[in-house]
């Protein structure tokens, strides 16, 4: 499976970016594609050095991983209200191990760990509002047809070449288009500061 944008070819990038198709990333779970693709658009937009994008991406997994926490909490201290479980425990512990888990301790350990979760409840909270406020700042943006979106890829490829006097196509990596697309923001600035 493809979890780098320095295997991954610009082609296949446009085409997962447009029709969200994960599976051209190759074989492997859902799950293991989607932290892929997580993985190849941090490392896009950082090459890039878009930090709007890269903070988004940044709350996206600090969401998914307070959600798989909370899951975790849940399931786990449902089935030690009822029956002791020397594993749930022993996780427990590791999470919060401030507390004992034992057999005699678990229903008040569990109510202290309840106390504690409104903490990451509240970091939670604050984590969904950073996101929504940089999602509603893009949320004026026009919304586009798949082939509006691959013009726009095409049309940045074009001013890549036109800019290094090259020719480069949907051959070359995500990387190496990454990079271009920077040195090529930066040329843009330059002569925008220099009123040229």
């Amino acid at each position: 499976m493809i979890t780098s944008i320095k295997t991954l070819i610009l082609k296949d990038f446009i085409d997962i970016s447009i029709s969200k198709d994960l599976s051209i990333l190759g074989d492997g779970a859902d799950e293991e594609r989607h932290a892929a693709w997580m993985n190849i658009m941090s490392e896009y937009y950082e090459a890039c050095e878009q930090t709007d994008f890269i903070v988004r991406l940044k709350l996206v997994r600090e969401i998914e991983l307070l959600n798989l926490h909370f899951k975790i909490i849940e399931v786990i201290g449902s089935i030690m209200q009822d029956h002791y479980y020397s594993e749930g425990a022993k996780l427990l512990r590791d999470l919060y191990p401030q507390y004992q888990f034992t057999k005699e301790s678990t229903l008040m350990d569990l109510q202290g760990v309840s106390t504690r979760e409104i903490a990451n409840k509240v970091k939670y909270d604050r984590i969904v509002n950073q996101l929504s406020k940089i999602d509603s700042k893009t949320a004026n943006n026009k919304v586009q047809t798949d082939t509006q979106k691959y013009m726009q890829f095409t049309k940045r490829i074009a001013n890549i070449n036109k800019h290094n006097g090259v020719r480069y196509d949907l051959t070359m990596t995500v990387l190496e288009f990454a990079v271009l697309e920077h040195q090529l923001m930066e040329h843009i600035e330059h002569m925008n500061e220099h009123g040229r």
